[in-house]
């Protein structure tokens, strides 16, 4: 009988879960922690603030096809090094901005840094390590998002009570540069045994200039500009992610409360991730996505009907429902590309559907703060976020049907 052996696949797994929950949550998912002490404490609205993360998403999308190109024939593992170094130094230099400019800047590089340190690397890695069932891995490494909610949103929101939102940056900062990136070199491991003679040769195609290269026969396909809208849809429906701290705060409650309520629904997105990662693998590309849009739906729901009853078993139920449908955040892009294109350029591919799930991004922030700011309520915000959250449902489950596993 053959000996099994242990996949060195699962060795990155588990890195990859320990940048998220550091990298990926304290400088992007913590965004909603920082709004009230950082706008209190420059003097500026909250859609002004939420302008830096529109500035960082614009750069982004800018970018994030040559991002795409760069990491189908660059060595991954430098890359992503390189990317976290950067990433670590500009939230440490954010502790020291004394105005909006500043952090837009830091927030530009921030987000450049990170596109090569991120989903897109690891979700290459997984594909080599674990090829078309790689949507469980790659559950398992988003999995640390939600770790990172569970651990450090209470002490991060007491760190910034009790030493200010400068030294939080700073501290964030300093562990990403010092801890994280150093581990990385040790862990990450490019290809499986056997596998490294076709790198070495696509390495030397790619420095004979024979790259690959993005078809574009798919910008005349209904299915890839259906996957596009629904992954556009489903950015601009986790826009409550940078916002829920702000709404609970809203509503009257403690920031204590609401950072209680942010390591819930963490916690609930710890299993669905998996569920959702179990769904795609073994249920089909239908399957995850019916669960992840129910779930973003129900949020928004019971969202809509905290702003107008601001009920403790209401915010209970959006929370519970947002933890699940805040995985879709992470595992809609990299399963359904993998699911419906395989792993052929998929980095390309990623590339030049994240320009749309950023710009996404860059519009649904500051829209939502300008309503905020505007009308005194998130009401009609999550209303139009009901409707775009079911537009995601449609097209997204007409987009998988032709690209079913």
């Amino acid at each position: 009988m053959e000996k099994k052996h242990f996949n060195y696949g699962w060795m990155i797994v588990l890195y990859g879960a320990l940048v998220m929950s550091t990298l990926h949550y304290t400088c992007f998912n913590s965004f909603g922690l920082f709004v009230v002490p950082v706008t209190e404490g420059l003097s500026v609205s909250r859609a002004a603030f939420s302008m830096t993360m529109t500035c960082g998403s614009v750069a982004s999308l800018l970018f994030a096809p040559l991002t795409g190109d760069l990491l189908a024939y660059k060595n991954v593992k430098r890359c992503m090094i390189l990317g976290m170094i950067v990433s670590g130094l500009s939230i440490f230099l954010e502790g020291f901005a004394t105005a909006v400019w500043q952090l837009c800047v830091l927030t530009v590089l921030l987000q450049l840094a990170s596109n090569f340190a991120l989903a897109l690397p690891f979700s290459i890695l997984m594909l080599r390590w674990f090829g078309r069932r790689s949507s469980f891995a790659m559950s398992l490494i988003f999995v640390g998002i939600s770790l990172g909610g569970v651990l450090f949103a209470s002490p991060l929101t007491a760190l910034i009570g009790a030493a200010g939102w400068r030294m939080a940056y700073r501290v964030i900062g300093l562990v990403i540069m010092c801890l994280v990136a150093p581990l990385g070199m040790l862990v990450i491991r490019e290809h499986p045994e056997g596998m490294e003679d076709e790198a070495e040769k696509r390495g030397m195609r790619a420095a004979a200039g024979q790259r690959p290269v993005f078809d574009r026969a798919l910008y005349k396909e209904s299915r890839f500009w259906l996957l596009t809208a629904g992954l556009f849809f489903n950015s601009f429906a986790c826009v409550a992610l940078y916002h829920i701290p702000a709404f609970i705060q809203s509503l009257g409650y403690t920031a204590g409360y609401a950072a209680a309520m942010v390591s819930f629904y963490s916690f609930i997105n710890i299993f669905s991730k998996i569920g959702m990662g179990v769904s795609f693998d073994r249920l089909g590309l239908r399957a995850g996505v019916l669960m992840g849009v129910l779930g973003t739906l129900g949020c928004y729901i019971f969202m809509l009907a905290a702003s107008v009853v601001p009920a403790t078993p209401l915010i209970l139920l959006f929370s519970f429902m947002f933890g699940i449908g805040l995985a879709t955040q992470s595992m809609f892009v990299p399963s359904l590309i993998s699911g419906i294109y395989g792993s052929e350029r998929y980095s390309i591919i990623y590339g030049r559907i994240s320009v749309f799930t950023m710009l996404a991004s860059g519009i649904s922030n500051p829209l939502i703060s300008a309503v905020y700011d505007t009308t005194g309520s998130y009401s009609l915000a999550w209303a139009i976020c009901i409707v775009i959250s079911a537009l995601c449902g449609i097209c997204l489950l007409m987009a998988c049907g032709a690209g079913k596993r």
